[in-house]
């Protein structure tokens, strides 16, 4: 059996033959693959998905290329950079020097090949991307938290695959082996989503579409060529007959194929110059190399490897620094073409009001839960929509429809799913921050531009001010709160799990105020201590954690929006504590005056007693100086008598 007898866990026998099957393959050059791939495109032939476990292994351990899951900000953001960049980001902790690393992708492309035989490439592709989309339907097994595993495991092998593929072709001949559009979504049955990242590598090389003019015709438009990558050769007209033959007819009433194209198309990398993370790569290999100047150990081996560690730091540097000037001329470039396409995105459509609706049900919903650096996509992707001030789209409208329906998002994902939806917020609610907190920003770029627009009517371009603005983030947060008790006061085990994980990676932008934190406490503490499921409890507990860190930056509800009207209730218990607080400045008053008067009272009777003091001493002093006057008499009279006689 793969699964343990719980039926929700792949048997540990399984997962260690994986694991030696991924070593094996790697320090044995001289293993036969061929017949173990071929035994993983049948298993996947009768939806077996538990067995990509092992080409997954493969994949890592003969490429190096370990991808994290859950990979921090700052590996998310290096993946918007170049191959170097992410390289060092994603295998920091990978020993595989460069040459095994090549050559590992060398022998597995060249296993899959085959020879006498069918080649399994592009077969073993497609078989994963359909078994992706049949774990849901077909897994006969009644635990949810099991098909969760296995759709990620089987999206982890996907990604891990395609990744593999970029490394082992060039991409001409990548194109060469890969079916078309079209045939891949209605001959094979696959999502336009999974279509359109495996075909990225080919749609890099898209050309600019030239734009309709008065001396430019549409017609004449489209006959320019879009793609001419090895012999995929196709024009506009070509291209966007196949986009539009993807989804349904009405679709295209709401958006254009050519800004459907457009997103699906492009990565993180055409948008984004993570100019921080390369300058942190440089400063890193330049401590390094501060770090080899120190060291004093003079034999011979030891001088030859700081001398070759030298080189490769200083090559690496220079690599950086070439990949930094590169991209940034690619995204000045693409912003460039945007800033010509944008005004052809949405102009001539018969279904204005539907279009947030629709890319987000096309586009960002299916994306942002593709990967993490996707999720940062997407919600970049929006943010260049509206600065380019897009023609006809309502960023307002858009981020409304987003954090509406949360807990239907947060109940259907899986768990890397859910982790990946939290990243998207947390871009998604970070923008709105960042807007929200800086009045001039949000002059700046929101309240002159097309997308906080309240009407597309002509004659009414008034804008949403900065006073609404701030109201309506107040209700959005607001209306996150109330999703999120609604999924922690589930009974459902996916239905917690994945409010806390999403929960997890949006911590730093919400809760910012103190009675939707407050509420969150109380009700993730419950799953603390009363929950029976271990792995919720230590869920809860890690966010518990992250939640009182961030609890000192919470703020009260009228400092968050300052324009919020005082609710009766609250002027009452605000009336009422500032009574108490009067009352009690009173009493303290009075109680300070009656120990005033007391003291004073003991004061101005200790003060009569030392002055009583002194009379009954000299009282007391008199008498016994009357006694010696009277000696002295006597004395006298002695002496009288003495002098009588």
């Amino acid at each position: 059996e793969k699964l343990k007898d719980d039926g929700m866990n792949v048997s540990l026998w399984l997962s260690a033959l994986a694991t030696f099957c991924g070593h094996l393959a790697k320090k044995y050059a001289g293993i036969e693959l061929s017949a173990l791939l071929q035994y993983l495109v049948n298993t996947l032939k009768d939806n077996q998905s538990l067995d990509l476990l092992v080409l997954k292994e493969l994949i890592v351990r003969m490429t190096g290329n370990e991808a994290l899951e859950d990979m921090s900000d700052a590996q998310v953001e290096a993946m918007a950079g170049g191959e170097t960049l992410r390289s060092e980001a994603i295998n920091c902790y990978c020993t595989m020097a460069p040459k095994v690393r090549s050559k590992g992708v060398a022998r597995l492309r060249d296993a899959l090949q085959c020879k006498g035989g069918d080649p399994l490439t592009v077969p073993l592709l497609i078989l994963i991307a359909q078994c992706r989309q049949g774990i849901i339907f077909k897994t006969d097994s009644k635990y949810l938290k099991l098909i969760g595993q296995l759709y990620d495991g089987c999206q982890e092998t996907f990604f891990h695959y395609c990744d593999f593929l970029t490394q082992a072709y060039e991409d001409d001949k990548y194109a060469a082996m890969l079916p078309s559009l079209k045939s891949l979504v209605h001959d094979y049955g696959l999502e336009p989503g999974v279509v359109f990242h495996m075909y990225r590598p080919v749609l890099r090389h898209l050309k600019p579409r030239p734009t309709p003019s008065k001396d430019r015709t549409v017609e004449e438009c489209n006959k320019a060529m879009a793609l001419d990558v090895g012999p995929v050769k196709l024009t506009w007209g070509a291209l966007l007959a196949e986009v539009r033959e993807m989804l349904p007819e009405k679709t295209w009433e709401c958006i254009t194929p050519e800004l459907y194209l457009t997103f699906w198309s492009l990565t993180l990398y055409d948008l984004h110059v993570p100019k921080a993370r390369y300058d942190a790569e440089v400063e890193k290999c330049r401590v390094a190399l501060d770090a080899l100047e120190l060291q004093r150990d003079n034999a011979p081996a030891e001088v030859t490897k700081r001398r070759k560690e030298k080189e490769r730091l200083n090559t690496l540097i220079a690599t950086l620094q070439k990949e930094l000037e590169s991209q940034e001329r690619a995204v000045a470039a693409r912003t460039k073409r945007l800033m010509i396409e944008k005004d052809h995105f949405l102009v001539d459509l018969k279904e204005h009001p539907n279009t947030v609706q629709v890319v987000l049900q096309e586009c960002i919903f299916p994306r942002c839960v593709f990967s993490p650096a996707d999720a940062m996509y997407c919600s970049r992707f929006i943010e260049r929509l509206h600065l380019l001030d897009t023609p006809f789209f309502s960023t307002i409208q858009y981020y409304d429809r987003v954090l509406k329906d949360l807990t239907q998002l947060v109940f259907c994902c899986t768990e890397y799913e859910a982790g990946r939806l939290g990243k998207f917020l947390n871009e998604t609610l970070e923008q709105l921050r960042n807007w929200k907190g800086d009045q001039a920003l949000y002059e700046k770029e929101c309240s002159s531009l097309y997308g906080f627009r309240t009407s597309f009517k002509e004659g009414n371009e008034a804008s949403l001010s900065y006073e609404a603005f701030v109201k309506l983030v107040y209700k959005w947060h607001v209306r996150i709160a109330k999703a999120f008790v609604t999924c922690l006061e589930g009974k459902e085990w996916m239905e917690i799990r994945n409010g806390l994980i999403v929960l997890t990676k949006i911590v730093k932008v919400f809760p910012t105020i103190s009675r939707i934190g407050a509420h969150t406490l109380r009700r993730v503490e419950k799953i603390k201590e009363s929950d029976e499921r271990g792995d919720l409890k230590t869920i809860a507990a890690r966010y518990l954690a992250m939640l009182q860190k961030e609890k000192p930056t919470w703020k009260p509800d009228n400092v968050f929006n300052p324009y919020l009207p005082v609710d009766p209730k609250e002027k009452e218990r605000e009336e009422a504590a500032k009574a108490k607080e009067a009352a009690a400045k009173e009493a303290a008053l009075k109680a300070k005056a009656e120990g005033a008067a007391a003291k004073a009272k003991a004061d101005a009777e200790r003060e009569k007693e030392e002055r009583a003091r002194p009379k009954e001493a000299s009282r007391g002093g008199g008498d016994r100086g009357g006694g010696g006057g009277a000696g002295d008499r006597g004395g006298g009279g002695v002496g009288g008598d003495r002098g009588g006689g």
